[in-house]
């Protein structure tokens, strides 16, 4: 085996170890109640997903690869989990999606009433498992066995691998569409909350707006890398089953594709842990890195003074509040 390939593979084990523990970590911290139930859920069901992958991305590479275990087919078994966890990955920013336009459509109730989105998290997950199941079957049994990578398409198998061709051009214009959807997010909340406290804002209202602009603002960066690595993953399968680029360049380029895998995995919940700033303590604190505290306190903006002798009408309330929440850090 080439030294090249040792390294991207020894590179891979060490980028999917350190993605498994971080989403490990991710998911212990985004259950203290960082975000909306909805959003969690969702973050929660994603990153679970993402360290299965990575679990069963570092047995393939140890046991199949490096100690070369047959046993039971492990490794058709291990590449099915594989693939069918990376075609789900292609649809993991539509529910996040889906949330975050209710939460601005519904400003007004979605914090007061609780709106619960568990139905349509539990139904897209199903609808999403048995899509990228298919997927992967498909994938699995569409190529020559004469190929090391099997990237020549068997005769009698270009259903299923238009069938994939087609998933893998629709989660493109998808995971395009959602993109620009957060952008969207983010422009149209940041307008809404700088607008002044009018006659009938409630307070679980302005308080939401806060959250979306908030939210948003952290979920860009993990948008930004989902769509970035997710678009590198689909052109290279599009490439290979359309024929655009020769067996032997699919199989060179796959030994890379492995530690791109993993480092998809590992960004998107690195991106959001260095962007919230409680978050980002936390995992300092737990690395026991020590850091320089700020001379000014970040809670004197919550205890604006107010003249207990006089009259302060609800607009007041809220013009406090809304300037309390400005001063805030929203990282």
């Amino acid at each position: 085996m080439p030294v090249c390939v040792v390294f991207f593979r020894c590179l891979e084990v060490f980028i999917g170890s350190m993605s498994l523990l971080l989403n490990v970590y991710f998911i212990r911290e985004i259950r203290r109640g960082y975000v909306h139930p909805n959003l969690r859920a969702i973050l929660t069901i994603r990153s679970s997903l993402l360290v299965i992958g990575d679990f069963s991305n570092i047995s393939d590479r140890i046991l199949v690869n490096w100690l070369e275990v047959k046993l039971w087919d492990f490794e058709v078994w291990i590449d099915y989990v594989k693939y069918t966890l990376l075609y789900a990955n292609f649809l993991s920013e539509l529910p996040i999606c889906v949330e975050r336009v209710t939460a601005t459509i519904c400003s007004r109730t979605y914090e007061r009433k609780k709106c619960n989105l568990s139905f349509f998290i539990a139904a897209f997950f199903i609808c999403q498992m048995s899509v990228s199941i298919f997927i992967a079957y498909a994938s699995m049994n569409m190529y020559e066995r004469d190929y090391y990578l099997y990237y020549k398409i068997r005769k009698g198998m270009e259903l299923p691998a238009a069938i994939a061709l087609c998933y893998l051009f629709g989660t493109v214009f998808l995971n395009m569409s959602t993109f620009c959807i957060f952008l969207f997010l983010h422009w149209y909340n940041s307008q809404q909350y700088k607008k002044t406290v009018k006659l009938g804002h409630t307070l679980s209202y302005r308080y939401q707006l806060h959250e979306n602009v908030l939210i948003n603002k952290l979920l860009l960066p993990w948008s930004s890398a989902i769509f970035g690595f997710s678009l590198f993953s689909q052109g290279y399968y599009i490439s290979v089953i359309s024929g655009w680029i020769s067996t032997y360049l699919a199989e060179e380029l796959h030994f890379y594709l492995g530690s791109v895998y993993t480092l998809s995995n590992l960004t998107p919940p690195l991106l959001m842990i260095l962007c919230y700033e409680r978050l980002r303590k936390r995992l300092f604190s737990a690395m026991r890195i020590r850091r320089c505290k700020s001379s000014v306190n970040p809670t004197d903006v919550y205890k604006p003074t107010i003249n207990k002798n006089s009259f302060a009408v609800g607009e007041r309330y809220f013009d406090i509040l809304a300037k309390a929440w400005d001063k805030r850090d929203p990282r």
